[in-house]
């Protein structure tokens, strides 16, 4: 299969699917004041259209990130199923789930557990035993090796200027952190 013009007819759907939604009002109710107000979607969500879809932005933040930077080829790490499916009331859905290929043991990095520094040696440590740099952002994009606990923590340590991380590494966490997604 090729996966460049699945993610494209997969974007090509989404597409179609937030024509409809835009025009969707729905009812806001202001559990302060007991008020209800009419809302679009775009009012509730904005910038909800402009997003790319999970399946595109896995392989944008493999790419922009130090795994792809690092020379690391995904579909070397990564198998994708795929879905695409009508269901019985004719809408068609697309999806992907990514699921890693590595073969031995992977320990479960808690991300509350121990000291900032402890946390990122342990995802450190996930990414040598792996061989890919920022292997532990896609595992807990998909799996219940690394919970997304750790992600935030990550960046609140960089921020603070309690660990070094690459910029591009800090972009595509500040990113998941804005609008997360995983699979």
């Amino acid at each position: 299969m090729d996966i460049g013009i699945f993610i494209a007819e997969l974007d090509t759907l989404e597409s179609e699917k937030n024509d409809l939604r835009r025009g969707h009002k729905l009812r806001v109710t202001n559990m302060d004041s007991g008020t209800d107000r009419m809302m679009s979607f775009d009012e509730l969500n904005p910038g909800w259209d402009r997003r790319p879809t999970k399946a595109r932005r896995f392989f944008l933040d493999w790419a922009a990130s130090s795994a792809g930077r690092s020379g690391a080829r995904l579909c070397e790490k990564w198998v994708i199923q795929t879905a695409d499916h009508t269901d019985a009331k004719g809408e068609r859905w697309m999806s992907i789930i990514p699921a890693w290929t590595f073969t031995q043991k992977v320990a479960k990095v808690e991300g509350r557990k121990g000291s900032v520094y402890e946390l990122y040696e342990r995802l450190d440590k996930l990414d040598r035993r792996v061989g890919v740099p920022f292997a532990w952002y896609f595992y807990m994009l998909h799996g219940n090796r690394v919970h997304d606990e750790s992600a935030y923590r990550v960046i609140k340590a960089a921020e603070n200027g309690e660990i070094v991380l690459p910029e591009h590494a800090y972009q595509v966490l500040k990113a998941w952190s804005v609008h997360h997604y995983g699979f």
